[in-house]
């Protein structure tokens, strides 16, 4: 399994409609000066899904359409994800699966590889993916074959006719993912792992430097998955990972690499899930081709009523920038994220309720 964290996502919410006051909407520092503004946000999907005994088909189509009231021109965003998965069932227990998307994103601000001052228009980028695998059980063991493609394509960013623009087509690149797991369920609902997986990570040009960022890499983990019947489920996982990079001038980045995902039900209504992880992401700052991820957090959603609910969330994440080119410092960045919110469900479709 691989947990992703689209940043993007933090901004365009799962509700269709919501209004959002943000007093540091470019994410800076008291001394730079803050500016707030409020966004409309307005999220459209369309989902079609099989219902079949055998087989599976899911269709969707998903907007997310932020409206600024700071600098519109630079602000508003129009995020577009279009895409498809399905699964083939060739016998009970043997299966084939695989997806395609298309995806038109932004770089939030106050997340890593975005620059934070007022004035910078956001970072547009799409992204069109494409998977296939393999998953058979054999008695108590299992295998699967994963197999991913994702392609970035980047847009300049226009400053203005006196600033001329930011050039953002060195970030553009194709990244290649294969990876194989064993498991062995050694008792109903306890299962251990291992997987193997490599990358490699294709740019089409040099950075603004004259550096190639391309990358190969590799990771070895090994893990235990515990599922007691719906009331608490984990999967805890650890291992070892590395990146090169075909730039010389670009350090290897070895450590270690962990994670842990999962979900306790204690009580009706209430769900508590955790996760953890660490791996390495590609930078956009220039001295630098890539950063040790490393984050940590809690989801808590209860259901006071039928009709209110109450949720939070806390995270700790370090973006610690450890591949660089010779004669420059090492960057270490630390995020804290709260959030706490509560919802009167007036009818299923429509609530009202603060989320700060």
């Amino acid at each position: 399994t691989r947990y992703w964290r689209d940043w993007s996502s933090d901004v365009c919410s799962s509700d269709l409609a919501d209004e959002v006051f943000n007093d540091n909407i470019y994410a800076v520092s008291n001394a730079t000066g803050k500016t707030a503004g409020f966004v409309q946000l307005v999220n459209p999907t369309l989902e079609l899904k099989s219902d079949w005994n055998n087989h599976m088909l899911n269709v969707y189509a998903k907007g997310g359409f932020g409206f600024n009231s700071v600098d519109p021109e630079l602000n508003n965003f129009q995020d577009v994800s279009v895409g498809a998965d399905g699964r083939l069932d060739i016998q009970r227990n043997w299966n084939a699966y695989g997806g395609a998307s298309w995806n038109r994103r932004h770089d939030v601000f106050g997340t890593p590889n975005t620059p934070n001052a007022p004035g910078l228009p956001l970072t547009v980028y799409n992204q069109t993916s494409g998977n296939v695998g393999y998953f058979q059980t054999f008695n108590r063991f299992s295998v699967r074959l994963d197999g991913r493609f994702d392609n970035f394509m980047y847009y300049d960013n226009s400053l203005g006719p006196a600033q001329g623009v930011i050039t953002n087509s060195d970030r553009n690149r194709n990244e290649f993912r294969e990876a194989l797991r064993f498991g062995y369920q050694f008792s109903p609902g306890y299962e251990v792992w291992v997987r193997g997986s490599l990358n490699q990570r294709q740019y089409f040009q040099l950075d603004n430097s004259g550096l190639d960022r391309s990358s190969n890499g590799f990771a070895i983990v090994g893990g235990m998955i515990i599922d007691l019947g719906g009331v608490t489920s984990v999967e805890i996982f650890a291992g070892y990972l590395q990146q090169r990079f075909v730039s010389g001038q670009f350090s290897t980045i070895s450590t270690p690499t962990f994670g842990l995902t999962g979900y306790w039900n204690p009580i009706r209504g209430l769900w508590v899930k955790p996760y953890i992880r660490r791996e390495v992401d590609d930078s956009a700052l220039q001295g630098t081709a890539a950063y040790i991820y490393t984050t940590g957090g809690l989801d808590v959603d209860y259901h006071l009523r039928p009709n209110i609910r109450l949720n939070g969330h806390g995270d700790y994440s370090i973006a610690d920038y450890a591949a660089l080119s010779a004669g420059t410092n090492n960057q270490y960045d630390q995020y804290w994220r709260f959030s706490a919110g509560l919802q009167y469900l007036l009818t299923a479709n429509f609530y009202v309720g603060p989320t700060y």
